[in-house]
This record gives structure tokens, sequence and C-alpha cells, in this order.
């Protein structure tokens, strides 16, 4: 007997059925029928060998049936049963020429408890080698002296219950290797089953076990092979029935075990604080998540789909509408979050099987991004320090200051952004960040953050600068003159022991988006801010001496004001004062009115009284801070009364200040420059700040602010001198008033002479 061995796999089969343990993967039962060689000759008989393995992968049983169209099985008939031995058995076949049927390519079957087998012989012609072995997906056959018959598999494994699905592709080829069109392909599967290819949009029918298709131009026949719900190995097998060509291969069916969230990331980085819309700042976060399998293996091709469920305002999750994507070679779906004009905190749900298969990510926020030059608030919590009481200033005080950062909505800035500090005299860390967005804890100081401020560390004292002159017509309230004194060579007045305190972090102008486009349009009002600077002589510009300004907002070597145009992207900034105070001195402090009446027969009336008000000011006339105070008064005259009344609120700066908005529409801009100051800017005039002013800017006044005095130059209180009971007889006494202020444990005296009548 002339020829090769070769060794064909014809078909295998798959159980439908499930492990026991929750496994639901189980191989099914199985056989094979192999041939010696696939042409015979006349002389020859083909040796043919059949293996089957049962469900639980053991060496098959029983009784096979081997049958064929023609020729005899061991000098036999056309078919024969064989008992199996360890799973296999063997026998013979043979066609000699001449003999009925014995002509072309023959389709010899077996049969084993209803599961079936095939291979083809040709018989007459040479001998070859049988060696159509799948590999890769496909598997192939001949027929009828050369008709070939292959399958592709365009995915495998595929995944339970989740829409998934393969291509399957049988190619139907000549002898010579070109494609036969128009012929049919019969497709049947052990598991799962077919349907038409392409499926229809949307469309996802019930498999079907067995399916025809017909080639195409190409000798192509595609069908989709879906599962049924039941995972294994799927044995399929593609007939051209015509030629008996064969081919088979197998798909895999797995189960998608579990989705989890993987990461949040924003422009690569990983993130849980996104921007509002339009702040520039992670307007979108990617979600990833991973599908795997029962064995812990990434699951491609899957579709998860997504979901807020409670999303802020305008913030949306894609791609596609549904939300849904294929997950990649790696198993990861990505859901594309994109964030709406209002901040909210939202997780992104994401699912292969609704209710089954699915998982969120941790908590998202939608947060205030880009602070604004309205809301930046910038506060200490003691104003008046009372570094002047050291005999060497300035005694050692650590004063907290409080920020906030806000968006142009208001919104807190809930970043954690790096807020910067300067300060003209004492100390200040140079840069402090404000509480950011906590997915799992309490927000209510988001975008705020405290720094602490020294006496000590830096400069001392503060900047001496002229006095203010008096302005009437101040908007919005008038400015008397600034009290000062002479000490020597230096002339003292109260903002000598003001300290200027500047915030700045990089932000944007405020507006008024009255279109609510998100972006600042023409005419739109917005807030103008020049460089930041430390303002010591508080006339709202840069002067020679001052320190040196934040040069960033441009760049180019000198101080920038206000430039008259809505900025989107620039250093804010803010200001606040504290007031390095003393203990008072002789020459600032009395008592008004002095003499409070004429001396006698003048005098407080009999039931009357008359108000003294007190004032210790300290070298610069300021008045002293409370903690250590305390007033007391007395009189000489044995009859009336003198009693200390009143103190004023020490702690603050006992002059009016503030910082406000003022319409800036027709200021000058910064024409001109001398060695990087301003020539001919105006000082801001200031008036008003409405709804439908175009330009507005800080100014910081000092300005009388109801019964508060513009300057309080050392005003701590009042007193009250009573005259005698009306039933009084005595004759009028001429009387000394004294107040006497104790301020960290020294004592100073001020009096003031009268009469009681």
């Amino acid at each position: 007997m002339r020829g090769v061995l070769g060794v064909v796999l014809a078909v295998a089969v798959v159980a439908a059925g499930f492990a026991c343990g929750g496994d639901n993967t189980q191989k099914g039962p199985s056989l094979t029928l192999r041939t010696s060689t696939r042409v015979l000759s006349d002389d020859e008989a083909a040796t043919l060998t059949v293996t089957a393995v049962d469900e639980n992968g053991q060496p098959g049983t029983g009784t096979v049936t081997l049958s064929a169209p023609a020729g005899s099985f061991d000098g036999g008939p056309t078919s024969i049963s064989l008992d199996l031995t360890n799973g296999s058995a063997t026998t013979t076949w043979a066609c000699p020429a001449g003999t009925e049927g014995c002509t072309g390519t023959l389709r010899i079957s077996a049969d084993w408890n209803g599961i079936p087998a095939a291979t083809s012989i040709t018989v007459g012609g040479r001998d070859v080698t049988d060696a159509s072995v799948p590999d890769g997906g496909t598997d192939g056959g001949t027929s009828d002296g050369g008709t070939a018959l292959t399958l592709a598999v365009s995915r495998s494994p595929i995944f339970a219950s989740v829409g998934d699905s393969s291509t399957i592709t049988a190619t139907l080829s000549s002898p010579s290797g070109g494609p036969i069109a128009n012929e049919p392909i019969s497709f049947t599967a052990t598991l799962g089953g077919f349907a038409e290819y392409p499926l229809p949009d949307g469309s996802r029918p019930p498999p079907q076990k067995t399916f025809t298709a017909n080639t195409d131009d190409n000798g192509q026949a595609r069908v989709t092979f879906l599962d049924d719900g039941i995972s294994g190995t799927a044995s399929l097998t593609a007939l051209h029935e015509p030629t008996g060509a064969t081919a088979t291969t197998t798909v895999e069916i797995s189960q998608v075990q579990q989705i989890v969230w993987v990461s949040t990331k924003c422009s690569g980085a990983s993130c849980s604080i996104m921007g509002i819309q339009n702040s520039g700042f992670n307007e979108v976060a990617n979600v990833n998540f991973k599908v795997t399998d029962v064995t812990g293996k990434p699951v491609p091709g899957v579709l998860v789909h997504f979901e807020i469920p409670t999303p802020p305002t305008g913030t949306t999750v894609g791609p596609g509408s549904p939300a849904q994507a294929l997950t990649d070679e790696m198993g990861i779906a990505t859901a594309n979050v994109t964030a709406g004009p209002t901040r909210g905190a939202f997780t992104v749900r994401a699912w292969v099987v609704e209710g089954e298969i699915e998982t969120q990510s941790p908590t998202i926020g939608i947060r205030g991004a880009k602070p604004s030059n309205q809301g930046f608030a910038f506060s200490c919590r003691q104003v008046n320090v009372p570094a002047y009481i050291s005999p060497t200033p300035p005694a050692e005080y650590l004063i907290t200051c409080d920020f906030r950062l806000v968006d142009r909505s208001n919104n807190p800035v809930g970043t954690g952004t790096n807020v910067y500090f300067l300060t003209e005299a004492g100390s200040i860390p140079t840069a402090v960040a404000s509480q950011a967005f906590n997915p799992m804890g309490d927000n209510s100081k988001e975008g705020t953050g405290s720094v602490t401020f020294s006496t000590r560390g830096g400069t001392f004292p503060p900047a001496d600068v002229p006095p203010l002159p008096a302005e009437p017509g101040q908007f919005p309230n008038p400015r008397t003159a600034e009290p000062s004194w002479q000490d020597g060579a230096l002339v003292r007045n109260p903002r000598d022991g003001l300290v200027t305190i500047i915030a700045y972090v990089r932000g944007e102008e405020y507006f008024v988006d009255s279109n609510n486009n998100g972006q600042y349009d023409p005419g739109e009002k917005f807030i103008d801010q020049g460089e930041a600077f430390i303002d010591t002589n508080d006339n709202g510009v840069y002067d020679p001496g001052e320190p040196a300004p934040i040069d960033d907002s441009p760049a180019n070597g000198e101080w920038d004001p206000p430039n008259g145009v809505y900025d989107a992207d620039k250093t804010i900034w803010a200001e606040t004062h504290v007031l390095l105070t003393g203990r008072p001195v002789a020459q600032n402090s009395r008592i008004e009115p002095s003499p409070f009446t004429l001396p006698c027969p003048d005098g407080v009336a009999k039931g009357g009284y008359i108000d003294l008000t007190a004032y210790f000011g300290d070298i610069n006339r300021n008045r002293p801070v409370a903690a250590g105070t305390s007033f007391s008064m007395k009189h000489t005259a044995s009859k009336g009364t003198a009693a200390w009344q009143s103190g004023g609120i020490l702690d603050d700066y006992g002059f009016g200040i503030s910082r406000i908005l003022v319409d800036s529409t027709l200021k000058r801009s910064c024409e001109t420059k001398t060695a990087g100051v301003c020539d001919n800017i105006d000082p801001l005039p200031g008036t008003e700040c409405t709804a439908t002013t175009e330009r507005c800017e800080w100014k910081t006044l000092f300005y009388v602010s109801g019964t508060t005095p513009t300057w309080g130059d050392g005003y701590v209180g009042w007193g009250r001198v009573s005259g005698a009971p009306l039933a009084d007889t005595k004759s009028c006494e001429n009387d000394s008033v004294t107040v006497s202020a104790t301020v960290q444990g020294v004592k100073l005296d001020v009096t003031a002479g009268g009469a009681i009548q």
C-alpha cells in the first residue's frame, strides 16, 4: 500500500450543560474521524480511525457506526459498527476501480450516540498527505479531486449573554484555487447558533443551530455566530453538499465575570475634580472601566453602557446617546464625561448586563475652578496688633488671615489652588493651598484657606507715608485730613502703622455673562485689574520705592495698570491691612472738651451732666489694642460724680477704611512711563459701580462711615461727669477729671479741669 499517512480533524462536538460549583464552562463529548490518505489508488485501502471523548474528557464507550456511499469496510458492506476500546476503533475502507459508485470524491461518515464526524476520500489519482488541520481559527477540506472549503473566525472567544458575536467566513475554492460563486454552504454548531451577516441594525435574532448562506463572487459565505447563553467550546462545521467538502473549527464561548472601575483621567492625569464648563480646568474626564472573564482575563470587544444617575445640570456622558463603548484589547471601556455650567458631585454607572454585571466610579466633583477677582476675599482675624509695645519693637505676634476663592458664578474653587502672599512689613508664607473638594468628606470650607502673618521676620516698621489731605468730594463719603504730629524729623500719622498684605493667584477678571454663553462679550461688565503690588502709600498706583510688583500680566519688566480690556487669564489679587499699634503716649492723649466747663461759679449744673470723650493715641495716633487694656475715670470734687461709660471697638482700625468697587470707565490708561512708572495715569476718582457700569476697579478708600469718623485719632470711649442733686445746698467746687488707660501693665493719665455747681 503506498501513501503517506495524514490526519484530518473531522468534527468536535460540545455538549450543552453546566458544571457544578457555578462554573458555566464545560467541554462536551466529541468524535473525530481520521483517514490515512485522502486519495486512493485502485489497489489501496484507507485506514480509518475514530476517537470518542465523553463530556468528562474520558475515553468514550459503546459503538460507533461508519458508512460510505460505495466501497466496503473490512471487505464487507458499505457500513460497519465498531466497538470502542479505550475510546478508539480502527477499520479499513476500499473502493476498487470499476466497482459501482467508486469514482470521484466520496464522503465517509461516522456517528456515535448522535454525534457526527466525517471525512472525504478521492478514489483514483495520486496519493497525497491530508494536512487540513485547524490553525488560527480556520479549517478546510477537499472533495471532488480538489474542491476546497476553509473556515475563518473573526473573534474567539466570544462572551455569553452580552450581545457578543463572531463573523464566520467559509471560502469555497476550485482545484485551480479560484473562487466558486453562488454555491450553498451549510453551517452547523454544537453550541450557540447562526444568523445572517451582517446583522440588521439593532437586531439580534435567536441563533439557529443550522444555517445556509451562498458564496459570493469571492467564493465566500459569511454568517454571524451568536451565543445562546451557555459557555463552552462550540464546534462549527461548514459543508458544501454537492462536493462533500467540509471544514470545521471551534469558537470558545466564555462568561463575563465582572466590570470594575479602573481610573478617572483628566488630560492624562488622575483626577477626582472637574472644573465647570468654560473654566479651562479638567472640563472633560475619561472614566475607565475594565471587563474580565471567569479566569480574570480581559474581555475585548464587549459593549459597556454608561450613565450618570443624577448629573449636575448640563453635565453629560458619552460616547454616543445612549452612552456606550466597546472594550479594547485590554478589556477597557471609557466613558467620556463633559462638565456642564453648574457644580455638583456624581458617579458614573457602567454595566455589561444590567442588574448583574455592573459597577460605578468613585465620586467625581464638578467645582468652581477658575478664581475670579470679584469674590476673592482676604482678611485677618485681628487687625489691631500691639507690635510697638516692646522696648525693641516689633513684639512678636502671630495673626491668622483667611482667604476664600470663588469663580465668577460665586462657586467655591474646589481645585486646591495655591494662593501667594506678600507683605509690606513683618513676614508671611509664600504660598498656601486652598481647601480642595473632598468627595468623601465635609466641604463647608471648600475654596478657603488660612495663612499666618508674623510681626517679625521681615521689614519693620511699615513705610513712612505722608498724611492724606482732606477730600470732601470723595465717593461714596468725604475724607477729612489725616491727623499728624511732628516727631523730630518724622511726621507721624495713623497710616504709618498700617501694613498692607496682598494675596494673589492666577485666575480671570470677573465679568457679567449677560447672554449666558460662558464667555466674555464686548460691552459686558467686568472688573479691570492691574498687576499686583503692595500699595504702601494707598494711592492706587505703583510708585518708585514701593516693593516690586508681580510683573506677569504681561511680564515686561514694569508695572502695568488696569488695561481697560477684559482678561480671561491673568494674576488676580486682593489686599487687606493690619494696624501695628503701641501704648498711648502723652502727646497724643487727651480729654475733650478740656476744660469741660469754666471754673466756679460756672460748672456742671445741679441735676445736669456733661459727657467727655477720651483719646489715647500711640506714636502714630492710633488707639491701643483691647487685650490687656482697661480704663477708669475719677474726679476731685466732693460733689457730683465722674464715671467711665463705654469704650470703642478697640480691635478695629480706629478709622474708616474700605476696599470697594468704583466705576473706572472714564479713567485714562497709562500712556507714558518713566523707569517703568506711569507718568500720567489719573488717580481713580471713583463713582458708583452699578449694574450698568461697563468697567469697574477695586479701590481702597479712607472715609467717614456712619458714626465712625475718618480718623479716630486715638479715640477709646467716653465718660460722664454728673452734677450735684437738685437739693444740694453746698457751694460750687472746682473739679479735675482724670481718665486713666492701662495698656499692657503701663498706666497713662489725662486730665481736664472744670467745676461742679
